[in-house]
Parts: structure tokens; C-alpha cells; sequence
């Protein structure tokens, strides 16, 4: 499969924009970045979904309460992995639309939902093979849809070994996609010659980061836009605003009850980047307060998101939770425009620069 080496899109408005950084120093934080946190986040993710495929061919094999208890909570582990690395949309996950089949998500029209509860309402699945479902949409070939035919309606027939045959089939295969994913990810970003050297090694002769400005910029960028997407996605659509109602039957894994502890597992991954990546050797100036401001900030926000021990209709329902909601997004908010201002700023990132959505 190609490998894409594309990078996220972010914004630059001056080219006088520059950071002093030496260009030494730009790769140990992105080798801090790739060996720290990518590599790991990725093989941990891989781990995961073999667990899954081993839990989900012993449902299939010995139905039963103990067995579907067994791989709900392998797929939890699985969705806590992905949770941890997703802010990496570029590179090898960009490509063969793998985030999307790992991930269809938000899906505003229900056309995931639709498509799996289809192919469940049948035997369509007990025929097919892995290169089948491959060759389905992509928002029935993930976490998606294995969550709603592990933990949605009609998921007690995975306890009959006659009845839920061809739904676990479909599980089977679902977890094998990730599992084959999980490994294309893994491998990749494995090879020192690929993706990962494109990343550790920016300079003039670098085709994507030819510079310490492009490579700081996608990292700071890539911590921001994961920030935003927590804040506006995935709290934003089923919390909603003054204006707008929120939808909280759009929560993300919310029949596996794991919307919370999935954003609570994104605020931690940026985190760990912040740390891993050794980000605050780029500052300039009020390097170790300045850093640890922004962790002591970001560490609020997980304890937080962490704190939510209830389903998302329950959180909406009750004025206290939901006003600590609104305080998560405020709180998330907040660390965006750190990061977008005085760490750009101190990274040598601040002529015109803007990587936030501006509000």
C-alpha cells in the first residue's frame, strides 16, 4: 500500500515568521517525538487490536456471558490505545483512508449506524471473508461499528451460540481489519527509512520540514488541533451551546459507555506529547515556567474529563455535570490559546503565526 508522507495543513501568515532554533535541536524533539510518543503510541495500538482478535474468534468459538464480557473489555482497551494516538492524522494513517476505518466518526447522518444495523439484521456476514468487509464502506469497518455489535441493540444473541453466529462473524473480521491496520501503522513508522525519517530529520533537503519553523509548527499544531477537535467534536456536538442543542445520542462510544474516558485518554496523549517531544527545549525564554504552566493546565483538564462517572444522558440531565462540561471546554479553551500564543511565541513561532481556529 502507498504511504503517505503528507502533513497536516496549518496556518503560517508571514513568511518572516522564523524560529532560532538550532536545526540540532529541532531533531532530538522530533526524534523525542517519533521514539517517545509515536512509535509507542502506534505499537501499543497494534498490541491492542491482537488482543482484541484473539477475544473476539474465543466469542465466536464458546458464546457466553464470560466470553462477551471478555472482549467488551478488550475492545475498551482497544478504543483507550486508539484514544492515545489519534491526534496523529498524517502520514501513514492519512493514507488508504486507514484513520476513517479505524475511526468513521462524527458520522452526522447516521450512515455508519444504518449500514452496520443492516448487515446485523441478517446472515449477510457469516459469508464473508476479511477482503469483504475491506471492500465495504469504511463506517462499518471500525470501532464504529464493532462498539454497536458488541454493546448495542441485539448484542444478548452474542451469547447464543446458534443466534449471534453471524454477528460475531462480524466482529471477527471487524477486529481483524484493526488488527491489520494496527500492524501497516506499527510497521511504518517502525522503519527508520520512512515516515519516521521525514519526521526526525527536517532540513533543506527535507521534502515536507525543511526548516525548525515547519517542523516545531506541525508539532505545536498537531497538540492545538487535537485540543480543538476535543473541545468542538467531541464535547462539542452532544453538549452543545446557547444556540444550538446538543445531541447527546452523537457521543462518541457512548453505548460502551466510554465517551468520557476516551476524551479524558485524547487530553492525556497531548500530554504526552508536550512531555515526550521535549517541546520546551525550543523556548526561548521563561522555558520552565512557562512549560510548567502549560502541563499543570493540561493535567487539570484530564483530571476533569476523568471525573465524569455517568453516561453522557445522564451528564446533560443534571445542571452540576453539566456546567462542569461547559468548565472542560472553558478549561481546554484555555490551554489552546497557551499554546497558540505565548509557546509559539517562545518557540520563535509569533510573526503572524496562528495555528488556532481563531475564536
Amino acid at each position: 500500500m502507498a504511504t503517505a508522507i503528507c502533513v497536516a495543513p496549518l496556518m503560517v501568515g508571514s513568511a518572516a515568521a522564523q524560529s532560532d532554533l538550532p536545526l540540532s535541536q529541532t531533531r532530538e524533539i522530533m526524534a523525542g517525538t517519533v521514539n517517545s510518543f509515536v512509535r509507542p503510541g502506534y505499537a501499543a495500538f497494534h498490541a491492542s487490536s491482537d488482543r482484541l482478535v484473539e477475544v473476539a474468534q474465543q466469542l465466536c468459538k464458546s458464546p457466553g456471558s464470560e466470553s462477551l464480557d471478555a472482549a467488551r473489555n478488550a475492545f475498551a482497551d482497544t478504543v483507550l490505545s486508539w484514544s492515545a494516538i489519534e491526534i496523529v492524522r498524517f502520514g501513514p494513517v492519512s493514507a488508504d483512508n486507514r484513520f476513517e476505518r479505524v475511526l468513521f466518526y462524527p458520522d452526522r447522518k447516521g450512515t455508519g449506524l444504518r449500514q452496520v444495523q443492516a448487515v446485523l439484521a441478517g446472515d449477510e456476514a457469516l459469508g464473508w471473508t476479511l477482503e469483504d468487509l475491506q471492500g465495504k464502506s469504511v463506517a462499518i469497518q471500525g470501532l464504529g461499528g464493532l462498539e454497536f455489535a458488541l454493546n448495542g441493540d441485539g448484542s444478548a444473541v452474542l451469547t447464543d451460540a446458534q443466534k449471534g453466529q453471524s454477528r460475531c462473524r462480524y466482529i471477527d473480521l471487524a477486529a481483524q481489519n484493526l488488527q491489520n491496520i494496527g500492524a501497516e501503522l506499527d510497521a511504518a513508522w517502525a522503519d527508520d527509512k520512512g515516515i519516521a525519517s521525514i519526521w526526525m530529520n527536517p532540513g533543506p533537503d527535507n521534502p515536507v520540514l525543511r526548516d525548525s519553523h515547519e517542523a516545531l509548527s506541525q508539532l505545536l499544531g498537531t497538540m492545538i488541533h487535537g485540543l480543538e477537535h476535543v473541545r468542538d467534536v467531541r464535547i462539542g456536538n452532544f453538549l452543545g451551546t446557547a444556540k444550538k442543542n446538543g445531541l447527546p445520542k452523537t457521543a462518541i462510544y457512548r453505548r460502551a459507555g466510554l465517551t468520557m474516558a476516551s476524551i479524558a485518554a485524547n487530553l492525556a496523549s497531548i500530554e504526552r506529547l508536550f512531555n515526550e517531544s521535549g517541546i520546551e527545549r525550543a523556548l526561548t525564554y521563561d522555558a520552565t515556567k512557562l512549560a510548567s504552566e502549560v502541563r499543570f493546565e493540561i493535567e487539570q483538564t484530564i483530571k476533569t474529563a476523568n471525573s465524569f462517572d455517568a453516561g453522557v444522558e445522564a451528564l446533560l440531565a443534571d445542571d452540576v455535570t453539566r456546567k462542569r462540561l461547559e468548565y472542560l471546554q472553558v478549561a481546554i479553551r484555555s490551554v489552546i490559546q497557551r499554546l497558540d500564543g505565548e509557546v509559539s511565541a517562545a518557540a520563535g513561532l509569533s510573526a503572524g503565526f496562528s495555528f488556532g481556529d481563531g475564536d
